[in-house]
């Protein structure tokens, strides 16, 4: 971790880093990723992280053949939900895109699901890293760039095993994915009222000019 003592680090932190030490315009004083102690403290902390190999911190099984449409559990494929089938076949795991076009895409269910065989169901060493933290750090990790395949982009397991990351203890992880987690709900509330939003525009559009129903 001595690269780390020297200043440098991974640059999904070094916006956060920046900020803390020097607060842009209209960044909130009690933003949840500013430290006291600024650049100092930032570097304290990541000497706390420890590098692991992929294999180390995870586990992988590929999916099986989708045969039948059902309506109770979600369908994951290389491209996230594509149906719904009565059966499940996994549990609160991370699901990636094993070939094609979506190749290295990722997605997180933390209930009962069926994987297809597009797919590759990832199970978390949970005395290491947190399912809400490994999805957000593969979903950094630009899988896709890794893809082999002579056809089409493949992920197989022999990619992902060699992979290393640097992770914090639990308690950051879960500190980590609280914060992203809420950013998240927050997008997808808003995306909500915009499709609604569209939608009463839309209405509203043929209520007027196609139906002629002027108020």
């Amino acid at each position: 971790m001595d690269r780390y003592k020297e200043g440098k680090t991974f640059p999904s932190l070094q916006p956060a880093m920046r900020s803390s030490a020097t607060p842009s315009a209209g960044t909130p004083r009690n933003a949840p990723w500013k430290l006291a102690g600024g650049h100092n403290e930032w570097i304290r902390r990541m000497e706390t992280w420890k590098e692991y190999k992929y294999n180390e911190l995870f586990n992988w099984c590929s999916g099986k053949p989708f045969l039948k449409e059902g309506s109770k559990y979600p369908v994951y494929g290389s491209n996230g939900i594509i149906g719904y089938s009565d059966i499940s076949n996994f549990e609160n795991r991370i699901i990636l895109g094993r070939v094609g076009a979506y190749c290295g895409s990722v997605n997180y269910y933390d209930k009962s699901f069926y994987a297809t065989d597009n797919t590759l169901v990832t199970e978390c060493d949970e005395s290491k890293i947190t399912y809400k933290y490994a999805y957000y750090l593969l979903t950094q990790s630009k899988l896709n760039s890794f893809a082999g395949g002579a056809a089409q982009p493949l992920i197989t397991q022999s990619i992902l095993k060699h992979l290393k990351c640097a992770i914090p203890p639990l308690p950051t992880q879960q500190k980590i994915a609280s914060i992203l987690s809420t950013y998240d709900n927050l997008i997808q509330n808003y995306k909500k009222q915009i499709e609604d939003l569209q939608t009463c525009a839309s209405e509203l559009y043929k209520e007027w000019f196609v139906r002629f129903r002027f108020p």
